[in-house]
């Protein structure tokens, strides 16, 4: 057995990366489905607390374009949205950040099938006060 540690050396020369979808946004996720790509972020530009939206477009280049619908927003602070269909309805993981040491995954359920419908909460998957980040789902045919 061989293990290999790699170092990047630092550069002098310092790159920013910017999301070409989705500008003042964090987290981004896509999903396709039939006809449409729907890109949800966290709106990083909402005061106090950041705001869940969604992106509808019919091409993954007309997502910059698209206007961004806010579809949750409780005057929390969360993080990692990330959107499924199931059963005619969009559903909605993300981490609630509480404080530095209390984060939970939360599913929201969206109120119709349209997937920039509102949402409300439907269900804590950690237990109270617990510490967890980044939940996805995962379907087996």
């Amino acid at each position: 057995m061989a293990l290999a540690f790699c170092t990047a050396a630092p550069t002098s020369a310092q790159t920013t990366f910017a999301n070409p979808l989705a500008t003042g946004s964090g987290d981004p996720f896509i999903t396709y489905a039939p006809r449409k790509y729907f890109l949800t972020i966290t709106d990083i530009t909402t005061s106090p607390a950041h705001e869940i939206t969604v992106t509808a477009a019919n091409s993954l280049g007309g997502l910059a374009s698209a206007t961004h619908v806010g579809v949750y927003n409780n005057g929390e602070f969360y993080e990692s949205p990330k959107m499924y269909f199931y059963n005619g309805l969009w559903y909605i993981t993300y981490t609630d950040f509480q404080s530095n040491s209390v984060q939970n995954i939360n599913v929201l359920v969206s109120s119709t099938s349209d997937p920039q419908s509102q949402y409300s909460l439907k269900a804590q998957l950690t237990p109270v006060n617990g510490y967890a980040y980044d939940a996805c789902l995962l379907t087996i045919p």
